[in-house]
C-alpha cells in the first residue's frame, strides 16, 4: 500500500500554490521526509474562470517541468489531478472526465462554500451516477452547514477528503476522527500550498489518526487511496 497525500498545490505557476520549481522541489523533499509514497497534485481549477482545455495545457506544462526536475533524486511519485470547484451544468460540461485523477474515474470535487442547495448537491449525484468516484475536498469546511446534505451524498457513495491540519488540531479534530473511526471519512490531504503556514503536514495527520484509530485505520486509508488513484498492484 501506498502512502499517499491527496491533495496538494504543488505544481509551479497554476494557481494560487506554488509559485517556483524551487519552491516545489522543496515541498516534495518534505514529503519525502514524512515518508509519502505518492503526491496527488490537484491545482486549482474554475469552470467559470477557464476553459478545460487551457487548464490542461498549462497544467500538464507545469507537471511536465516538475517531472523533468525531479528526475534522478529520491522524491515521491507524482500524479496529475486537480481540485475542481463545483459549477452549474458540471455533471453535463464536455470533457470533465478530463479533471479526473492520472486518467482513472476519481475526481476531486470542491464544493460551494455557502449553504448548498438540492440542485447542487443532486448535480453531484448525478456525476457518480455516471461513473465517476467523487471525493469532496476539505469536507471538515462544509460540515457546519451541510450536514444533511454531508449524510445523503454519504449514502450515494461519494467520499470524502480530510485536510492534515483540521486532524491535527485537538480537541477541534474529534468530530472528524470519529467520521473516519465511522468510515464517513475516507481520504487524507496536506492542502499544501507553501512551506510556511500551509506546509506539507501528512506526518501531523497521520500521527493523530494512528493514535487515536490505530494503524489497521491507516491502512485503510492508504487501501481506498491506491485503489482510487489506480496504483494498485
Amino acid at each position: 500500500m501506498l502512502k499517499i497525500d491527496f491533495h496538494t498545490h504543488i505544481l509551479p505557476t497554476v494557481d494560487d500554490g506554488s509559485q517556483d520549481i524551487r519552491l516545489s522541489l522543496e515541498m516534495l523533499q518534505e514529503e519525502a521526509r514524512q515518508g509519502i509514497d505518492v503526491v496527488v497534485l490537484t491545482p486549482h481549477f474554475y469552470g467559470w474562470r477557464d476553459r478545460i482545455e487551457n487548464f490542461i495545457e498549462k497544467r500538464n506544462r507545469a507537471f511536465q517541468e516538475l517531472v523533468d526536475a525531479t528526475k534522478g533524486e529520491a522524491y515521491p511519485t507524482l500524479v496529475c489531478g486537480c481540485e475542481a470547484a463545483y459549477f452549474n451544468g458540471m455533471s453535463n460540461a464536455p470533457g470533465i472526465e478530463r479533471l479526473t485523477i492520472d486518467g482513472t474515474k476519481t475526481l476531486m470535487l470542491e464544493m460551494p462554500m455557502q449553504e448548498w442547495s438540492r440542485t447542487v448537491v443532486d448535480e453531484v449525484i448525478e456525476m457518480k451516477h455516471k461513473g465517476f468516484n467523487i471525493v469532496l475536498a476539505h469536507i471538515e469546511r462544509y460540515l457546519e452547514e451541510n450536514s444533511r446534505y454531508v449524510d445523503q451524498l454519504l449514502d450515494r457513495g461519494i467520499l470524502l477528503q480530510v485536510n492534515g491540519g483540521s486532524l491535527a488540531k485537538w480537541p477541534g479534530n474529534r468530530k472528524l476522527l470519529k467520521m473516519f473511526e465511522q468510515g464517513r471519512a475516507h481520504v487524507i490531504g496536506s492542502d499544501c500550498h507553501s512551506m510556511g503556514r500551509r506546509r506539507p503536514n501528512m506526518d501531523e495527520a497521520r500521527k493523530a489518526i494512528g493514535k487515536k484509530l490505530g494503524n489497521d485505520k491507516l491502512d485503510e486509508i492508504d487501501r481506498l487511496g491506491t485503489m482510487l488513484i489506480g496504483k494498485e498492484e
